[in-house]
């Protein structure tokens, strides 16, 4: 049997994953909106966890970017 915060760490990841892929201008909003929409559902623990997620810097962004879309090129570079 799968624990709740082991769902709320699998929702977390997958949350984090389309957040992170978002411009930093655009990741605040679509992170309340998310943790509002847990929140309505009923489910505090996903909302406070998706509401500790930060916005990243633009260099983290970009690393994320390049990580993202040019993965081989990063991992040849590294």
């Amino acid at each position: 049997m799968v624990t709740p915060s082991v769902d709320v760490d699998k929702a977390v990841d997958r949350a984090a994953d389309q957040l992170y892929a978002l411009s930093p201008g655009d990741f605040t909003a679509a992170r309340d909106e998310l943790a509002a929409a847990a929140r309505a559902a009923g489910d505090r623990e996903l909302a406070t966890a998706l509401k500790a997620l930060r916005k990243p810097t633009v260099a983290a962004w970009v690393l994320n970017l390049l990580a993202r879309e040019h993965r081989k090129e990063l991992e040849d570079f590294v």
